[in-house]
């Protein structure tokens, strides 16, 4: 993938302080937890090259749910007016674990 851009975007990310010693970084996986901590490495003033072993980033799956944590940090990112484009609000959501499961939210109709 290369080296990110120093800093792409105005940040208010720690109080726009930047880090007084730059390092070479090298994150491994172009996951959502490697993207995240390259794009916050790169915010702080580091070099961030991202190391991935697939040869195109495409979706996987169907979606991925984002918790309300997850979602202010997108938008600390400068990422809200996106997430307004491309978000869905989910209609019903089931948590499970093992054989044990219980509905967080109604199922539509109910």
């Amino acid at each position: 993938m290369g080296p990110l851009p120093s800093n792409p975007w105005p940040s208010e990310l720690y109080q726009g302080r930047r880090a007084t010693l730059p390092l070479d970084i090298v994150v491994v996986g172009c996951g959502l937890g490697g993207l995240a901590a390259a794009f916050c490495l790169a915010m702080a003033g580091h070099k961030v090259t991202i190391l991935e072993s697939v040869a195109t980033i495409g979706e996987i799956g169907a979606g991925i749910f984002v918790s309300p944590n997850v979602t202010r940090l997108l938008i600390r990112w400068g990422l809200e007016k996106r997430l307004h484009e491309v978000a869905v609000k989910p209609e019903a959501l089931n948590v499970r674990r093992c054989t044990l499961w219980f509905l967080a939210l109604p199922r539509p109709g109910e």
